[in-house]
């Protein structure tokens, strides 16, 4: 998943079973999960920090095992629109509860 420069607020879902407890934590101070633990179906926000470095930079989200990575843009003197491109796998979730999807629904 690439991320605008910019920064902002992406949408986001986990969808898993009711009795299934969850935690989402990150690897990077730029980028925050609100709420950062649940049970169940739950709507999510992440909270991506402005890009203000000349250089691309990365980060994860990991969710009971599962992890996104992502890249932010590096800074630019033009003005984009956001974007949102998906890429990846998540491999090797097990236990209790081995079917959880993370579903990003775009920036709001």
């Amino acid at each position: 998943m690439t991320l605008s420069a910019a920064g902002g607020q992406v949408a986001a879902r986990v969808v898993t079973s009711p009795e299934c407890p969850w935690s989402a934590t990150t690897d990077v101070p730029w980028l925050r999960v609100d709420p950062p633990s649940g049970q169940g179906e739950a709507p999510l926000t992440l909270h991506i920090a402005e890009n203000e470095l000349p250089s691309t930079r990365t980060g994860a989200i990991e969710i009971n095992g599962a992890q996104l990575t992502l890249a932010q843009a590096a800074a630019d003197s033009r003005t984009k629109p956001p974007s949102v491109q998906f890429g990846g796998v998540v491999s090797a979730v097990t236990g209790f509860c081995p079917v959880l999807t993370l579903t990003v629904e775009g920036f709001r």
